[in-house]
């Protein structure tokens, strides 16, 4: 009697396994799949290390606008003074809280979210990735930066406003 087995094949997604200890990065090299000029250029340590980290910091007011990173999860630590983290799911709603020194935040990969200095002198937060390569993406660069234009037909229908407010950011964003 012939028998079939079946057994479940397990799978797994991450990033790669560094391929080495430690890559100090060429930045004079041409791009490969290990660089992130972005990242790298900062702290070329990151090299091939599946992680990533940076320093923000926000003037009285100053906004981290809203942006994504389609390839990372976001972990932060404010540092100094208040900090308004915002953050929509993907049922469309919206979570946010003010963090204070010491308090830390967790965006997880590709959700729209923002960071809103509120408090009464300059703030910092440090943010850190799951990856060497978080990418990052925002809402007015992708829909009014492209090459060629979306056409304005897509932006007044997707939004509900007139030809006149597409125009006016164009416009907006052309001079800055």
């Amino acid at each position: 009697m012939d028998m079939l087995l079946l057994l479940p094949f397990p799978s797994h997604a991450s990033d790669p396994d560094p391929l080495q200890d430690v890559c100090i990065a060429d930045l004079n090299a041409p791009i490969s799949i290990n660089v992130t000029l972005g990242d790298v250029s900062g702290f070329p340590a990151v090299n091939t290390q599946g992680v990533s980290l940076f320093r923000i910091d926000l003037d009285v007011g100053g906004i981290n606008p809203p942006h994504t990173h389609p390839r990372g999860t976001e972990a932060g630590i404010v540092t100094r003074e208040k900090v308004l983290v915002g953050l929509v799911t993907t049922n469309n709603t919206f979570f946010s809280k003010v963090l204070t020194p010491g308090m830390v935040f967790l965006i997880p990969r590709a959700l729209i979210h923002f960071q809103l200095n509120v408090g009464k002198g300059p703030a910092t937060f440090i943010p850190i990735f799951n990856t060497q390569n978080p990418g990052v993406s925002d809402s007015l660069t992708t829909l009014f930066d492209t090459t060629p234009p979306i056409p304005n037909e897509v932006l007044t229908k997707s939004f509900r406003v007139s030809d006149d407010v597409i125009n006016a950011i164009r416009k907006a964003r052309a001079s800055n």
